[in-house]
Order: structure tokens, then sequence, then C-alpha cells
């Protein structure tokens, strides 16, 4: 009944701290997810995000949650696009969810283009978890395209290994012959004995 007298910022508000509430139970913070979901509005796709950042003690509720969470902002449809850009260009944990909306709500040359920026924005410059790179160099793979190729390249010189691999394979996978000298150039500082295989 209080739902009819808070406005749609107030009921925002409340959902996420709902949804984030790992002690809240399962059904109800299903409830607000669903109701975030049905708000429609970019700050609603916003906290419900945020459901993705949190992790509960049964990993199966986690994840179906996550899954729904998913779900639900696929459903949101074009409105949900730009808070999961947002998410994903300033965040480095918990972006595999995130992400796969995103792939879900964009075309093929707009999910390109997004991959491009943020891999030219991040850069190989240290971060304290790799997991935000490690997805977008993975999907680069999927692009044979030019341009991510040389989105790429700068990450052979990442500073931690498994970026460095991941990229190694990424550009063998693209194939382009630009990116042989550096190729070349990094296996005569290269330690690992992976990369350089």
């Amino acid at each position: 009944m209080l739902g009819w007298f808070l406005t749609k910022a107030a009921k925002i508000k409340r959902a996420e701290k709902k949804i984030t509430n790992m002690y809240l139970m399962a059904a109800d913070r299903q409830y607000y997810l669903y109701d975030l979901r049905d708000i429609g509005t970019e700050d609603a796709a916003k906290a419900l995000i945020r459901r993705f950042t949190c992790s509960c003690e049964n990993t199966t509720v986690d994840r179906d949650e996550k899954e729904r969470s998913y779900q639900l902002l696929v459903e949101m449809g074009p409105v949900a696009v730009g808070p999961l850009k947002q998410y994903l260009k300033y965040n480095d944990q918990n972006v595999n969810w995130p992400f796969r909306a995103l792939r879900e709500l964009m075309t093929r040359e707009q999910l390109l283009e997004f991959l491009i920026e943020i891999l030219e924005s991040i850069g190989p410059d240290y971060v304290r978890d790799p997991e935000r790179k490690e997805q977008l160099l993975i999907t680069a793979k999927e692009f044979k395209d030019e341009r991510v190729a040389r989105a790429i390249v700068q990450y052979l010189g990442d500073d931690n290994e498994t970026i460095r691999f991941i990229t190694a394979e990424a550009l063998f996978v693209l194939g382009f012959a630009f990116a042989a000298p550096d190729l070349a150039a990094r296996l005569k500082d290269e330690e690992s004995q992976r990369i350089k295989n």
C-alpha cells in the first residue's frame, strides 16, 4: 500500500536497497527485481545492475537472481543500454552478467564500436582485478575486424600475465599481419613460457 504514495525515485531507491540486502528473503528480493523492471527507467536499470555487485551465501540462489536480473535488463530493452555501458566503462569487477545483457541489446556493429572504445580507454595499465579486461579481450576474438586488433595490441605490454596471454591468442586468431612486429618484439621481453609458446 505504501508503494502508491512513493515517488518513482523513492521506489527505485527502496528497491535497490532491498535487492542488495543479502539477509532479505530471496522471494522478497525477487519481487523488487521485477519492480525495477516494471518501473522501466534508466535509473531503475542502474539499480537493477547493482544486484550483480552482491553475492549471497547460497550460490544457487545467487546465480538464479543474477540470471533473473540479466533477463529483466534485456526485457527493459534500449533503456538499459546506457546504464550497462556506463557500468562497464567504470567497473573492473562483476562484469560478466552486465556484458551478457549488453550483447543482447546491441547490434554486432554497436557492440564492436563499444568494445573498441572501452579497450582503448582502459589500456594496459595496472588494475587490481583484471576480470573486465579478460572479458573484453575474449570477446574481441569474435570480431574479425582490424580495428579490434589495433585496439588490443597494446595489451601485449600488460602487467598481468593472463592478459598478455589472452591478447597474444586473440591476435593470432584475428590474424592481421600488422601485429606480427609487436608479437615478435614481445618475445624478447616475455618471461612467461606459455606466452612464448
